[in-house]
């Protein structure tokens, strides 16, 4: 960098670094952008990103990439612009690719609505629904259940096309493990990434997957956003978070010509995300997807107060019971890596 270039990528924090250590400088810059701007501020990248914005120009080009618009980027970018940015929405299909040419006027960033999570129409959504708010629940027979299940689905996938490829999502590096080991035991070609693994490891990992020589990938969020893996046929996603996470997971699949492909997720009711099932039916029903009935009882039972939140169940929706050892129960909330 000291001998001068033309492109530098980095995260806020790392830049921010090295901008106070004097061993680069960004006032020269012409064109900032920031990629997932949604995440960054869910991470607690704000005030970093606010200090690069100060050291740049003011006359530069601002460009903000985000899957989601929630009030609080739109409040960013409209404090990062000096003129009202202008959004683009991705819409209409090519290429595998949503397009558009409609860009909107923003004012100050706050008067606007939330921007809702989006699903491509082209990815087929497949909800199982496991409503279990019961204290007398074998939980441990259940998610031995839903373990086969998903072996069952991934078996079918491989046998109906020799080029698919499955992409798995669990919540913890500990199910990465032993559910890519199960599979493999099992006869599949699969293997497992995420943040606890070696860099040069992980990259080893998802070219084997690119090339297809591994069929079965079984992950945490490491590669839930940003990367592009292609023709991922198929996403399983073993326990649902939130709604924007869902989004991202499943939009790994259907990057191919023709942007089809197919997610099935495992959805449970968790007493602090009570209202994840009505955003879910929302997703499906703006992709004009079929939504379980099940699925609109919970939201229904939300809606009119049988079902809320509940600060002391935790990710937990049956209360004080709990099964096996930590890293099982924790796997069935909304824990992450």
């Amino acid at each position: 960098m000291r001998g001068g270039v033309d492109i530098v990528v980095a995260t806020p924090g790392r830049l921010n670094d090295l901008c106070e250590k004097r061993q680069c400088s960004v006032r020269w810059v012409r064109c900032l952008v920031l990629d997932e701007a949604d995440r960054m501020l869910d991470l607690g990248f704000s005030e970093d990103m606010k200090t690069v914005s100060s050291q740049v120009r003011p006359d530069r080009q601002m460009a903000f990439f985000s899957a989601t618009w929630p009030k609080a980027v739109q409040a960013l970018a409209c404090e990062f612009c000096m003129d009202p940015p202008v959004r683009i929405r991705v819409r209409g299909q090519h290429n595998g690719v949503e397009s558009s040419t409609q860009p909107d006027l923003l004012g100050d960033g706050m008067e606007g609505t939330e921007e809702v999570p989006n699903a491509k129409e082209t990815i087929l959504q497949e909800v199982v629904v496991l409503d279990h708010d019961s204290d007398n629940m074998d939980w441990q027979k259940v998610e031995e259940d839903k373990i086969k299940r998903i072996m069952d689905h991934a078996q079918g996938v491989l046998n109906q096309d020799s080029e698919s490829k499955v992409l798995i999502f669990v919540n913890e590096k500990g199910q990465v493990d032993k559910l890519s080991q199960d599979l493999w035991d099992k006869g599949f070609h699969s293997d497992g990434i995420h943040s606890g693994r070696k860099q040069d490891m992980r990259l080893e990992v998802l070219e084997k997957f690119r090339q297809g020589t591994t069929r079965v990938l079984v992950a945490t969020d490491v590669i839930g956003r940003g990367l592009d893996i292609p023709k991922v046929s198929h996403v399983i996603i073993h326990t649902m978070g939130d709604v924007d996470d869902y989004v991202h997971r499943i939009g790994r699949t259907g990057r191919g010509k023709d942007g089809k492909g197919h997610a099935l997720v495992f959805f449970e009711f968790f007493h602090n995300r009570p209202n994840t099932a009505q955003g879910l039916i929302g997703v499906l029903e703006r992709a004009k997807q079929t939504v379980p009935p099940e699925l609109r009882k919970i939201a229904e039972s939300v809606a009119n107060g049988e079902r809320g939140f509940n600060k002391w169940a935790g990710n937990r929706s049956w209360g004080s019971k709990s099964w096996g050892d930590k890293d099982s129960w924790k796997s069935r909330g909304n824990w992450k890596e």
